[in-house]
């Protein structure tokens, strides 16, 4: 019977080594990815936190909501209160996203962002106003705007707006008529035909 035991034994005990080994292995690879993801998820939120807005805004209950509402996502943020002031604190600051009013004391907002854009060609831009022209919004993404919110939607649509432009992609506020968007869709064509790719985007805010 002893020797019977002893070649059960045999037998059984490499199969409970082989099972356990391969739960250890399994841990491991869920462990690894798990640390790997976590990794990503840092290396993301470094990146973004590094990110300097400017935020041109004359109206001040406004501008101090709108730096809030970036704040919660670790951005440095600055603020200026005038076209000109805008101009001098990109100079000093290089940031890397612009948010500009369109009507600001000074110089107006799409003066003042085009200069902007002169100095800091890498920036973002995007305007957050009441100004709901047609006209107006397809100059605002002429001179180089990836998004366009209007202030009344703002606090919906900002977030999913900066979202859309660090992604490459075009935001216009979906409260504007919606022919908007698609005059804005053709000039953004028609100029990537002419002069290759460029940056796209969509959004909404308030004064």
């Amino acid at each position: 019977m002893s020797a019977i035991r002893k070649r059960a034994f045999h037998v059984s005990a490499p199969r409970c080594v082989s099972y356990g080994s391969r739960v250890r292995r399994g841990w491991l690879t869920g462990y690894t990815k798990k640390m790997r993801q976590q990794r990503h998820v840092l290396a993301h939120c470094k990146m973004t936190a590094a990110l300097v807005f400017l935020v041109v805004e004359d109206y001040e209950p406004f501008r101090r909501a709108v730096c809030s509402l970036l704040l919660q996502r670790d951005y440095r943020v600055m603020e200026a209160v005038d076209g000109l002031e805008a101009i001098e604190k990109a100079i000093e600051l290089q940031p890397d996203f612009l948010l500009f009013d369109i009507d600001l004391p000074k110089v107006n907002g799409i003066e003042s962002a085009k200069k902007v854009l002169s100095l800091v060609p890498s920036a973002k831009l995007m305007f957050v106003t009441q100004e709901s022209s047609v006209e107006v919004i397809r100059e605002t993404f002429r001179l180089g705007a990836q998004g366009y919110i209007h202030k009344p939607h703002a606090w919906a649509d900002l977030l999913p707006a900066i979202d859309a432009v660090l992604g490459g992609r075009r935001f216009v506020s979906s409260a504007l008529d919606s022919s908007v968007d698609t005059d804005v869709e053709r000039d953004y064509r028609n100029r990537e035909l002419k002069s290759g790719p460029g940056l796209p985007n969509e959004t909404d805010f308030e004064n």
